[in-house]
Formats: structure tokens, C-alpha cells, sequence
């Protein structure tokens, strides 16, 4: 234990000691959008607005009504301005690669699936667009070359040769677009930034191999792999990380860091200082992370193995996530690009699974963390507020009011009973990988009260029944429009494919993440319990 507090400790004076850079400041405001479709025809009457941004990288979507002659509004809290991190779903259509600031209002129009921004603050989206449009044009060929180089099996020195030619060529062609159509200078910074940390997001990339067709991270990388390139494209200023791809190269960077120097000996040691396990419980664990299937066969295993230890053991696994990345923070040579890995970090592992951090981790975060908006977003974030209020709480009574109908007529129908609801959908990998371990627990369950509710979203229709036939999946199918997706994704926090959830007797959700099917023991468990 004293090894790990001498560690923090030293760290602390370290960053103490370190001189505050100077700084922009973030700074949340609301954004205000608008907008009409021309031509309206009233089949879709909501649309979702998906954003996310540095500091979190948290996916906020925001589902809005359309009425009857094609306007809508939206408004939502920003912290810093973003470009290519926010994009709309209207009409089964999606819009993106457009840039807003906090504190501002836009006008736009939707005409012939193309989008359109109006009036002043439309000026320098409509540069954007002509300029990413012009891009595509002259580079489009190149830019397909460069994004598919991961899996031509290059030396790190060629890969990154020939991302860094591109890298020059639409900078070159920027400045010459600049010149003639005059962007500001901090939308100009902004797409510099854009197309420099596409290099970087494509460097840190090549820790995985994909000479086998999937990425599998590699077992060796040159010698200062990630210090070189976190000496070249360090997050410095405010248009260092305003752009999707930068945001993305922050992500990966906590999962680096996360993964660095780490041993099951260590992450052991770790869970000794909350004195929560046993030594048995320990060495059961650190059998079981050593992957020794024998363990699993053992009554020891099976008096250890109930929901209590298995949530413990999973709050543990992401502290011990935190602590790796604050030991591992010093590789990052400025001070902006450590605050927003700490705050992605929390973010991730913290808030994506209703954890807060401790208050000696707190304390060190107080001294790592120089950006007090930084600060206060984790100190301040309503990670205690119940999932379930987080998510209903929609001021909009008129969505309120078609959420419910459409929960009404998937869900409301099978009330009295244990309800397993899979969003999924037919061209998602791992939504295919659970399907036979799903007809395993329907089996399991096929005399008791459980629905297994299985609702296909962004979809084909074809796909769909292709699927359900060459698959004979078992359970109530659905194929969601894309506006009931949105509704019910809204309804129950779905992030991505597959999601789980799980809902008791009385309608009332008692898992927003259940467990998937091919976790066997742990969803059966779940789902008895519900039972009994």
C-alpha cells in the first residue's frame, strides 16, 4: 500500500509545482437551433440531434418535434464550439460536418436532403461546407488512399510518410481556399487543427494491426512511440480540440494510458488498499484473470460469485482504470491535453457507469487538473441523480406524449410481465455474435414470464427478415421506424448496438446496461431474481 500513496503523493507535488499555463477558459452556454424543412410531407414528426464534445466525450442526443409545416427548435448546453461532433437525424437523413459555437442562435433549412444555414451566423458554415465540398473534389481519391493505409501492413516511417503528404497537401489547399473566401481566424485555426490531428488520430491508430483483417494490437512499437507523437500534436489551444477527429485522438489516448504498465499483480495490490475482498476472495480473482478455467469448477469460486461481488469487483475494475491513467499522466507534455484526458477518463469510466469518484481521488484531481471548468465538471456532475430520472426528464410535453404512445405499443402489451428488451440491428457484428446465446436463455426461460423483446433499429426491412429466418430468432420481433428508435432510445439510454434492458413486472426499468445474453449465469440471475 505505501508504494501506491508515496506514488499519488509524488505526483501531487509534482503537478503543484507545475506553472499554470495560460489558458482558454470553457465556458457552458446554450446553442439555439431553428430550423424548417421545405416540402415537409409529415411522415417523420421528430428528429435527434446527436452531439458531443472534449471535456466529456459523452454522446448527449436530443430528440425534438417537427410540426405540421416542417419547423422545429432545439436548444442545449455546449462548453466549447465543435465541428464534424454533431450532426442531425431528419427524415431517415443525416447532416454533419457543420460547426457551432456556445452562445449562439442558428437558422437553418432543410431542401432536397441537403442542409443550409441562414442569415450571419450561417456564413461560416456555408464557407465550411463549400470549402470540405471543394476538399472532396480535388482530394477525394488521395483521401480514400490515406484513410484505408492501416491495413497495408507499412512501417511505421511509411504510414506515416504518406499521411503526413496529405496532411500538407489539404493544408496547402486550405490556405489557397482562405485566401479567396477570407475564414476568420479561429474557424481558419479550427480546420487547420482538423486536418493536422487527422495524422495524429491515424498514428495512434497504429498500435492495432489489421493484417488479419481485425485490429489486434501490436506486440511491439518502435521506441518512443507515443512520447514522439505526443511531442508533435499536443493539445495546445482551444482549435486543438474543437474537431471530431481531435476529440477522438483525446479518447484514444486515455485508453493508452489506461493500458500502460498495467499487471494483474498490480491491479491486485490496488484492490488490497479498500480492504473490501479477502485474501481468498484476491487469489480467487487473480486465478481468474489469469484466465485458469479450473477456478470456475470450485466451490470457493461459487460462494464468491454472487451479484454483490461481481458489482464490487466491476466499481474496482474502473478505479483501477483511473489510477493506471493518473499514473501514467506524465507522458503527456502539456498541461490542456492532461486535463481533458482526466476528464474523458472520468467520464468513461466513471460517469458512463453512475460512479463517482472518491474523495481522496477528488483531492488529487484538485491538484492534477489546472482548467477550474474542467474541475467543476466533475465535481459538479449529477452522477448520484437515478439513471432512469436522468433520462425521462424531457421538457417537451409533446415528445412526453409520443414517447408514450410508442412505449405504449412495444412495450405496454407485455406489463405483468419480466420484459428483455435487445436493440440491435442486422449489420452489427456483435449483435450476430449473441444471437445463439440469446435462443439459449429464451429456452432457459421458455415456460416462465419472460418477454424477450427483440426491437431491430436502423435497419432494411429485408435485412431484417432475412435475418429472422436464417437465424429462426426466438422471442417478439420488431422492426422500429427510425422516429420510434429515436423515442425509444431517448426512453431508455441506448448509446449503441446491442443494448440490453431489462424491466420488471410493474413496467419499472431495473437495468438501463443488463447484462447480454452470452454473459450466461449473470442475466439468468438477473432475470430470477424478477421471478421470485
Amino acid at each position: 500500500m505505501r508504494p501506491i500513496v508515496f506514488g499519488l503523493v509524488s505526483l501531487m507535488i509534482f503537478f503543484s509545482s507545475c506553472e499554470k499555463e495560460s489558458r482558454p477558459v470553457f465556458k457552458i452556454e446554450s446553442v439555439q437551433i431553428e430550423g424548417e424543412i421545405v416540402n415537409y410531407k409529415g411522415v417523420y414528426k421528430t428528429g435527434k440531434l446527436t452531439y458531443f464534445d472534449a471535456v466529456s466525450r459523452r454522446i448527449n442526443d436530443k430528440i425534438f418535434m417537427i410540426d405540421s409545416l416542417g419547423k422545429f427548435e432545439i436548444s442545449f448546453d455546449l462548453m466549447h464550439p465543435i465541428i464534424n461532433s454533431i450532426y442531425f437525424d431528419i427524415e431517415n437523413e443525416s447532416y454533419s460536418n457543420f460547426y457551432v459555437e456556445p452562445g449562439k442562435k442558428y437558422n437553418v433549412t432543410i431542401k432536397e436532403r441537403k442542409l443550409y444555414f441562414n442569415g450571419e451566423t450561417g456564413e461560416i458554415n456555408n464557407k465550411i461546407t463549400e470549402f470540405k465540398d471543394s476538399l472532396a473534389l480535388v482530394f477525394g481519391d488521395k483521401i480514400a488512399v490515406s484513410n484505408n493505409l492501416h491495413t497495408k501492413g507499412l512501417p511505421i516511417k511509411d504510414f506515416l510518410e504518406e499521411q503526413k503528404i496529405i496532411e500538407f497537401e489539404k493544408l496547402d489547399f486550405l490556405n489557397d481556399f482562405d485566401k479567396k473566401y477570407h475564414f476568420n481566424e479561429s474557424v481558419l485555426e479550427v480546420l487547420k487543427n482538423e486536418i493536422s490531428f487527422k495524422t495524429a488520430h491515424s498514428w495512434i491508430n497504429y498500435r492495432y494491426d489489421y493484417s488479419s483483417g481485425r485490429p489486434v494490437e501490436r506486440d511491439t512499437l518502435p521506441f518512443n512511440f507515443y512520447e514522439d507523437m505526443f511531442q508533435e500534436y499536443p493539445i495546445t489551444t482551444s482549435e486543438a480540440y474543437q474537431s471530431r477527429v481531435s476529440i477522438d485522438y483525446i479518447s484514444n489516448i486515455v485508453s493508452v494510458l489506461q493500458k500502460k504498465g498495467r499487471t494483474i499483480g498490480k491491479r491486485i495490490e490496488f484492490y488490497k488498499t479498500f480492504n473490501i475482498f479477502s485474501d481468498k476472495h484476491l487469489e480467487i480473482l487473480t486465478k481468474l484473470y489469469h484466465g485458469d478455467e479450473n477456478i470456475l469448477k470450485s466451490n470457493a469460486f461459487k460462494s464468491f460469485n454472487t451479484q454483490e461481488n461481481i458489482d464490487i469487483e466491476r466499481i474496482l475494475s474502473y478505479r483501477y482504470n483511473i489510477h493506471t491513467i493518473i499514473e501514467n499522466i506524465t507522458m503527456l507534455n502539456n498541461q490542456m491535453s492532461r486535463d481533458l484526458v482526466l476528464s474523458q477518463s472520468i467520464s468513461k469510466n466513471y460517469f458512463s457507469n453512475n460512479i463517482s469518484p472518491t474523495g481522496s481521488e477528488l483531492e488529487l484531481l484538485d491538484n492534477l487538473i489546472v482548467d477550474k471548468q474542467i474541475l467543476n465538471f466533475i465535481k459538479e456532475y449529477p452522477s448520484n441523480k437515478s439513471l432512469k430520472s436522468q433520462i425521462t426528464d424531457v421538457v417537451d410535453e409533446d415528445i412526453k406524449k409520443t414517447i408514450k404512445e410508442v412505449k405504449g405499443k412495444y412495450i405496454g402489451k407485455y406489463l405483468g410481465k419480466v420484459i428483455y428488451i435487445d436493440f440491435y440491428a442486422t449489420w452489427c457484428g456483435p449483435c450476430r455474435i449473441e444471437i445463439p446465446y440469446a435462443k439459449s436463455l429464451h429456452y432457459e426461460f421458455k415456460n416462465e414470464d419472460v418477454i424477450f423483446l427483440n426491437l431491430c433499429a436502423q435497419s432494411k426491412k429485408e435485412n431484417w427478415k432475412n435475418l429472422l429466418l436464417q437465424k429462426n430468432i426466438k422471442g417478439e420481433n420488431y422492426l422500429l421506424s427510425n422516429e420510434e428508435y429515436y423515442l425509444l432510445s431517448e426512453l431508455y439510454n441506448v448509446k449503441g448496438f446491442p443494448t440490453y434492458v431489462l424491466i420488471d413486472k410493474k413496467g419499472q426499468v431495473v437495468n438501463f446496461e443488463a447484462p447480454r445474453p452470452s454473459s450466461k449465469r449473470l442475466i439468468i440471475d438477473e432475470i430470477d431474481k424478477l421471478l421470485n
